[in-house]
């Protein structure tokens, strides 16, 4: 006997199309934006240059799967406490993962930031020391972007897709405009700043301060987190701690 089977509507697939849709585009710009700066190198500087800045963001991704984790669990209690509108757990759950994210992330910055010369000569070689002044530059801008992620979450668990697409362009322009002024010497016959890798660095570190700004005005507007006061603690300790480092070395 052939069994019944019910068929049910699919009743989701709205609001997955909704949420997925403004992420399709980010998703893009993204891409664009991780490459870019590989683009722009290669074109004002040589394929060493690339390759040395290369493996300093590898080096740099690896710690920021830490913030990734993080992040990552707890997307879904963001969501059920937003549709539940406990907005107190959310800010509260915004704040502790910021901190937990800073204590495991902040040792390995600093040691990065004090000594990228031996870090990079150690786990690369000679050839990749060339990057070390734009590691020391990209070592804090991955820490602020880190320190960001649970905030980032948050946007994306109250079901604001559109917010974080419109950020990621806004972010992803002004990296493409920092990366034409700072790398090359002229482009398209203007003088430009010509501080080349280092450069690079810097205009990362611009692009992840515009994406702290946006986000920690979204979140309070979303859910009124505030900024977190205790935070300054753990970058108070992690400045005597590479002055410390500075000093041995």
């Amino acid at each position: 006997v052939r069994a019944r089977i019910h068929w049910t509507p699919p009743t989701l697939i709205r609001s997955y199309v909704a949420f997925a849709l403004p992420l399709i585009p980010m998703s893009i710009v993204v891409a664009i934006g991780n490459n870019v700066d590989k683009i722009v190198i290669g074109y004002a500087l040589n394929d060493l240059a690339v390759g040395a800045f290369s493996t300093s963001q590898v080096l740099l991704g690896i710690i920021a799967t830490i913030g990734g984790a993080v992040a990552a669990l707890t997307f879904p209690g963001f969501s059920k406490m937003f549709t539940e509108g406990r907005l107190e757990e959310v800010r509260s759950g915004s704040l502790v993962g910021e901190r937990y994210i800073t204590l495991l992330t902040m040792p390995l910055s600093v040691v990065i930031m004090v000594d990228p010369v031996t870090m990079l000569s150690v786990l690369f070689g000679a050839e990749a020391t060339i990057a070390a002044d734009a590691l020391r530059v990209l070592a804090f801008a991955n820490l602020i972007l880190l320190m960001n992620q649970v905030h980032y979450t948050q946007i994306l668990a109250a079901n604001k897709p559109r917010v974080v697409a419109r950020m990621t362009i806004l972010s992803v322009a002004v990296l493409i405009g920092l990366l034409a002024v700072l790398i090359p010497n002229e482009l398209l016959g203007m003088p430009m700043l010509g501080l080349g890798i280092v450069g690079a660095g810097w205009a990362w570190l611009g692009c992840n301060t515009v994406i702290v700004i946006m986000t920690r005005f979204a979140v309070w507007k979303i859910s009124q987190t505030s900024l977190n006061r205790r935070i300054w603690r753990h970058f108070a300790g992690g400045i005597v701690v590479g002055i410390v480092l500075w000093a041995i070395g």
